[in-house]
């Protein structure tokens, strides 16, 4: 790479990573906060959902905001936007005003993450430094996962809860003052795309995630999920419809014409759906007695395999298969190493889980980096934050499902209140039980998509050679 190419990685690290630092930290910080406003469980169910919610609602607007005025321009305004959303939370006085800060933050921080990475390919279109661009940002995840919820947890063990959202509006200037020093000023490429399309189309990819991710929950309102259904299906219909009629809609899936690209968004997405490290650290707070501080500091191991992961095995995958090749294999290895999960028992030890959560996660974080980079090297130049949009929203439908279905097999194994060592063996053997499930559903997927690869393997080498 050349020095204009690693301001360029280095400008995009840092934006990204400190963009995560709400998705990071909020775990942890939900529960102080809760308890000092006084939240109810459904105040608390939408806290948690609205930062989702809110992400996927202005994925493909991120791109648009870009176009009209600039990425650097764009970047600026939604790291200001981050700041001045975690300041609302610091004087938030209830649920309606942490909901709104939360959700200023979550959109704001999705912006920075689908401009940055568009910025990022149009700097390294391909090539050797393509490959360390996006191994050194793939990266970035698990690094910040590997601090800052323990950084967290230790501030809310000595601070108010306050000085937490206090740190992620420093940040957010930190972020403004990383683009104006490392981004250069480019001019609008498209300021008369219209904004009514793809605000349609992220609403409804937002009613999708929502329902995967929160379907399992009990809630007291009846209906609440059909009414999520509705407006995800008119929202989608309604785009639908306008896209049809106008030659010129913002939102467009011809981006996506080759098949090889939705078979690599669907990597995406599984990559996305077999991170299951969340809940192997429920699982250490709950079957080994855990608080929330020393189950972060047990997953460390992983998080730092994840970040050996993306940087040394996904390069090395990339150079010697290609993307498509690097994705298939290493999906294959996800399957694998997911395996040794089925023999869990309530009485395994923790270094045991230790060990296979490093393991997997080593190949997992790979597997995501290798299929982002792959995505992104087949973006169209004019188009690659349109497509950081769709990839952003592939990882993000992955995970909603992985939330649905794995955050339900653990927490109706045992109930929040059953942590610090309080559940009883009956409990135990089921959370054994839900753990040993995740880990055969998680292989199965991974293995799917290996196979579901190697059908398409061929025609995308052929489109390569024409």
């Amino acid at each position: 790479m050349n020095p204009q190419q690693r301001r360029i990685v280095l400008a995009v690290c840092l934006l990204v990573g400190l963009s995560l630092l709400v998705v990071a930290g909020l775990t942890f910080l939900v529960t102080p906060m809760a308890q000092a406003l006084e939240l109810t469980d459904d105040d608390v169910s939408n806290t948690l959902a609205v930062t989702s919610v809110a992400s996927l609602a202005v994925v493909f607007s991120a791109a648009q905001l870009g176009d009209r005025i600039g990425r650097r321009r764009a970047l600026i305004v939604a790291s200001s936007v981050f700041s001045a959303g975690s300041m609302i939370l610091v004087l938030a006085s209830g649920p309606l005003i942490v909901q709104l800060g939360l959700a200023l933050c979550a959109a704001a921080a999705v912006t920075i993450q689908v401009l940055a990475v568009g910025l990022l390919q149009a700097a390294v279109v391909d090539g050797p430094a393509h490959i360390s661009a996006f191994t050194t940002y793939g990266m970035v995840f698990p690094a910040v996962f590997l601090t800052v919820p323990v950084a967290t947890a230790w501030l809310l063990g000595v601070a108010d809860w306050h000085l937490v959202p206090l740190a992620w509006a420093v940040a957010g200037l930190v972020m403004v003052t990383v683009t104006m020093v490392f981004v250069r000023a480019e001019p609008a490429r498209a300021a008369h795309r219209e904004w009514l399309t793809p605000l349609l189309a992220g609403l409804s990819m937002a009613a999708v995630g929502h329902v995967l991710s929160d379907a399992g929950r009990p809630r007291t309102h009846d209906g609440y999920i059909t009414w999520v259904v509705v407006g995800g299906v008119a929202s989608g219909v309604a785009c639908y419809i306008l896209v049809r009629r106008r030659a010129a809609a913002s939102f467009s899936l011809r981006i996506l014409d080759p098949i090889v690209l939705r078979a690599l968004l669907v990597g995406v997405a599984l990559a996305s759906f077999c991170g299951i490290l969340t809940y192997v650290s429920l699982a250490f707070e709950f079957l080994y007695g855990m608080t929330a501080l020393e189950a972060a500091l047990a997953v460390a191991p992983a998080q730092l395999g994840g970040v050996l992961g993306a940087r040394l095995l996904a390069e090395r995958a990339l150079l010697r298969w290609g993307g498509i090749r690097a994705g298939r294999m290493l999906l294959l290895m996800v399957a694998v190493t997911m395996l040794p999960l089925v023999i869990v028992q309530s009485v395994t030890p923790a270094w045991y889980l230790v060990v296979v959560a490093t393991v997997f996660t080593f190949t997992g974080m790979a597997a995501l980096t290798a299929f982002n980079a792959e995505v992104m090297r087949r973006a169209p130049l004019t188009l690659t934050s349109d497509m950081s949009a769709f990839r952003t929203s592939a990882s993000s439908l992955g995970a909603a499902l992985g939330v649905g279905i794995f955050g339900t097999l653990v927490l109706s194994s045992v109930s929040i209140d059953s942590a610090d060592g309080g559940a009883n063996s009956e409990q135990l053997a089921q959370l054994a039980g839900a753990i040993r499930l995740m880990g055969l559903i998680a292989s199965l997927a991974a293995l799917g998509g290996w196979l579901a690869l190697t059908r398409v393997e061929p025609s995308a080498s052929a489109h390569e050679r024409v």
